[in-house]
Parts: structure tokens; C-alpha cells; sequence
């Protein structure tokens, strides 16, 4: 009997094992796994959230504290999720640590609210994004619909691509990580490269500008703790993804030498790029200035930075930025769709979800049915939050903010319930063989459960409409999981089970 079969033993649950045509190949390599990480993270937030984080943060010295938080807080989180990956590297990440730890109606919880909220809006979003900004490439303005219809065909495209080949995938993955992580890293050194040359828009006195934080009576209208929170919600979602290796560790090579590396190393070099990024837009343009050109920001630093050089290479450099963007949000959308569905893949393979979605094909040994779920779920987000910003007051700006606005709080909800397994774990199975051991126990799982609770409290205060929707959405997974549960036993037979008790 494995660890995670005792775990779930003690539990009171049936332990489970796989026969080989339910265990995926392990093809994934080391660089193609901190592909997967800097690929996820770096998507759309990074290049469309600076517009949101100058209006909600006002103040560079605010703004650049919450990037540096955020990573620090990632990289806590990070740790956290290394111990748990090395101890059960099996497809599913979440829903076994969660399972191991606190049962299997708290795991299947954990798994519905990553791969049902937080990765189908993923997708939803990077999707959208993608093609927004393809739309300016080309010099054309869809309606939402129009955008809308077309995020649904890009969604499909990728979908088709992780369907055929987790290999192809993976080196589709690592090609574009490479482009897009080296393009940040110029476009953050941008200014400085072309400090000399004239009208290079880098000016120091940017870093100085400030926006308003008070109302038309110079009241202030939130607290320091409230605009952290707000600024938060749009930089953590820049950071969103770092976690999604830990669904795939059934298919990465030599998992005790090659996770640690990837997660935590991946995390890093993500937080040193945003910084640098974060510091160079906010020394080409002012606080007004970001606040004004949105979602452009990326396009209008590349053209003061190349502004000297005449206004034909600024333009170009304006559509290489367009290019890149959408090159970006279709990497960080493939690195989704290329782990996620591994966690709906593990509840139905231990019985937990529909039946279906726990096969995988016999040659590519790839779980199709979890991939076009994903697909099809995040195609209802779309469609979704696309209706909802056609009824709002106003007060909703895109359906790229509703769709990354949700995910992030349900994804601290997520943090919360996962990093809280390395605790109870550490607690009721001291002696459990562990290859990693998180740094400074009583320090950093605490520190990083803490942080999100504050989180989770201070959006909740902030937008308490949609957290309860997103409390209520993860509570249904309760209701949904006795069902399913009921259903599959009493559906199975010796042809359909789709996970053994062992012999």
C-alpha cells in the first residue's frame, strides 16, 4: 500500500491504484517543466494590468511593494508546493495532497475549485485577451460577441494541439517561453538602453507622480490595507500559474531532481522579470499617464523608447509588442490547458468525477476527454461573463477583468485549503518519507495560509457580491461530490471501474 493509500485509509476512504493504461508516460523534462511555469505565469497580466494597478494604487512606491510582495509570496507558496509534489508525485496534484490531508470530500473540493473556477477562468480570460490584441494587430475593433466567438475558435485550436501530443505541446511550450521571457527582459531594459538617445521618454521624475486618492470633499475614499488588496487582485493574477506544475508530476522525469528546480527556480526568475518590467513602465510614463493608456501600456513604452530612432521604427516596435502579447497569452493558454485537466483526469480516475473523463487514450496515453472538458467549461466563462459586461452598470470595464478578477480570489480560497495540507500532513504523519521538507516549518506555511485569508477577507469586503459567488460556487462542489460518488458506485461493474483497490 503507497503513503497516499494510507492516507486515504485513515481517512476512512478506500485506497486506490492504477493499472497501466491509467498512468500517464512521464515525457516532461526539466526545462521543458520551468517552460510550463514561466510559460503559465507569464501571460496577459504582466502586459494588460498596469492601466488597473496605477488607477487602484496611485503611487509607485504602493505599486512596486505588491509586485515584490506577490513574489515573495509565490515563492512561499512555491516551497509549500514542492514538499507536497515530492511526497505524491501522481497526476491530480491538489485533489490527492488535500485528500491525504483532510479526506476525500475537502480533495474533491480542492480539485473542483481549480479546475472548475480558477483554471476554466484561466482560460477564459487568456483566451480573450488573445485575441483582443490579435484584433489590434490587424487593425480592427469586434464587438464582444465577435471577440467573444473568436476566443472560442482560439480555445478549440489549443485544445486540438494537447489532444495530439504532450510532447508537441511541451515543445510548442518551451519555444514560446523562451521568446516571450527574453522579449520581457528587453522591453524592461528598454528605456535604459536608449537612455542616450533623444526623446527616449525616460524621465526619473515618473517615479514621483501620484494619482488622487481622495474623493471631491479630499476625503480619503480607502485605506492603505484596501488599495493593497485591490492592487493585489490585478498583480496576482500576473503571477497566477506558478502552482500548475503539480497536476503534472505523473508525466515529469526524475520528479525528486527535477520539480524543486522548476517550481521554485521558475518562480524566481518570474518575480526578477516583473520588477524590472514594473520599474521600466514606470519610468517611461506617469501615474496619469499609465492610468490612460490601459491595457496599451506595453505598446506606447516601446514607442517612447524608440521614439529617437524615427517613427517608423516606432511603429514597429509598437506591433512587436501587439505580436508578442499575443504569442504570450497563447503560451501561458497552452501551459493551462496542458496541465489542468490532469486534476479533473485524477477525481474521475479515483472515481470521483464522470467516468469519462478518466480515460486516456492507449497510444498517446493522454487524457483527451479532461482536455476538451476544460475546453468546453472555459467557453461557457466566456460566454458567460460576456453576457454579464452587456448587463452591467458600467461598473464592470471587460470581460478580461471579470474572468482574471474571479479567478484570483477563488484561487487565494484554493491556497488557503492546499498549503494547509503540508500542515495538517507535518502534524498527523511526522514520519512520513519526505525526498523535500519545506524551510523554516512554522515560518512560511503559516505566513503564506495567513496572507491569503487577509486576502480572501479584504475582496470579500471590497466585492461581496462576487465572493459569494465564489464561496457558493466552491461549496456546491460538496452537494456534487456525494452525488457523483453515489452515482459512480452505483454504476460500476468490473468493466467500468476506473480506479482498483489494489490486491
Amino acid at each position: 500500500m503507497t503513503d497516499l493509500d494510507r492516507s486515504l485509509a485513515s481517512h476512512g476512504d478506500t485506497p486506490l491504484s492504477y493499472s497501466d493504461n491509467q498512468t500517464l508516460k512521464r515525457t516532461i523534462d526539466r526545462k521543458t517543466a520551468m517552460a510550463i511555469v514561466v510559460g503559465i505565469v507569464i501571460g496577459s497580466g504582466i502586459f494588460y494590468k498596469h492601466g488597473a494597478i496605477a488607477a487602484t494604487g496611485a503611487s509607485f512606491t504602493m505599486i512596486i511593494s505588491c509586485w515584490i510582495i506577490a513574489g515573495i509570496i509565490s515563492l512561499l507558496g512555491a516551497l509549500c508546493v514542492c514538499e507536497l509534489a515530492l511526497m505524491m508525485p501522481t497526476a491530480g496534484g491538489y485533489f490527492h495532497y488535500v485528500s491525504a490531508a483532510f479526506g476525500r470530500p475537502f480533495g474533491f473540493m480542492a480539485g473542483w475549485n481549480s479546475f472548475v473556477l480558477v483554471q476554466t477562468c484561466g482560460c477564459a480570460a487568456l483566451s480573450v485577451a488573445c485575441v483582443s490584441k490579435l484584433s489590434e494587430v490587424f487593425g480592427k475593433e469586434p464587438s464582444e460577441i465577435t471577440k467573444a466567438m473568436m476566443a472560442c475558435v482560439v480555445l478549440a485550436i489549443v485544445v486540438w494541439i494537447n489532444c495530439r501530443s504532450v510532447k508537441a505541446s511541451g515543445g510548442l511550450q518551451l519555444v514560446t517561453t523562451v521568446i516571450k521571457a527574453g522579449f520581457l527582459v528587453l522591453l524592461a531594459l528598454s528605456p535604459l538602453l536608449f537612455f542616450s538617445a533623444e526623446d527616449s521618454g525616460f524621465e526619473t521624475a515618473n517615479y514621483a507622480s501620484t494619482l488622487s486618492t481622495t474623493d471631491t470633499d479630499g476625503e480619503i475614499t480607502k485605506s492603505t490595507f484596501s488599495i493593497l488588496a485591490a492592487v493585489l487582485v490585478s498583480v496576482l493574477w500576473s503571477y497566477q500559474g506558478w502552482s500548475e506544475i503539480a497536476p503534472a508530476t505523473e508525466e515529469i522525469k526524475d520528479p525528486q531532481r527535477n520539480i524543486t528546480p522548476s517550481i521554485v527556480g521558475g518562480v524566481a526568475i518570474i518575480t526578477l522579470i516583473y520588477v524590472l518590467v514594473s520599474i521600466a513602465f514606470h519610468g517611461t510614463l506617469s501615474m496619469d499617464e499609465l492610468e490612460h493608456y490601459g491595457e496599451a501600456v506595453p505598446n506606447t513604452v516601446a514607442e517612447r523608447a524608440l521614439s529617437g530612432f524615427g517613427a517608423g521604427v516606432s511603429s514597429s516596435g509598437n506591433t512587436l509588442v501587439s505580436i508578442i502579447i499575443v504569442l504570450s497569452t497563447f503560451s501561458a493558454l497552452n501551459s493551462v490547458i496542458l496541465t489542468s485537466p490532469r486534476v479533473a483526469f485524477a477525481m474521475a480516475r479515483d472515481g470521483l468525477f464522470f467516468k469519462s473523463i478518466g480515460k486516456i487514450h492507449p497510444v498517446t496515453k493522454i487524457p483527451a476527454h479532461a482536455i476538451c472538458l476544460l475546453g468546453g467549461l472555459s467557453v461557457v466563462f466566456i460566454l458567460l461573463s460576456t453576457l454579464k459586461l452587456s448587463s452591467s452598470d458600467g461598473s464592470e470595464t471587460s470581460v478580461f477583468d471579470i474572468l482574471t478578477n474571479f479567478s484570483v480570489f477563488s484561487a487565494a480560497m484554493f491556497f488557503v485549503l492546499s498549503v494547509s495540507s503540508v500542515v495538517m500532513l507535518r502534524l498527523s504523519q511526522p514520519d512520513r518519507e519526505r525526498p523535500y521538507r519545506v524551510p523554516l516549518f512554522f515560518i512560511i506555511p503559516p505566513l503564506f495560509i495567513l496572507f491569503n485569508l487577509w486576502f480572501v477577507v479584504m475582496v470579500f469586503i471590497d466585492d461581496p457580491i462576487n465572493a459569494c459567488v465564489g464561496i457558493g460556487l466552491m461549496f456546491l462542489s460538496l452537494p456534487v461530490y456525494w452525488w457523483l460518488k453515489s452515482r459512480n458506485a452505483q454504476d460500476s461493474n468490473p468493466d467500468e471501474i476506473v480506479a482498483e483497490p489494489p490486491h
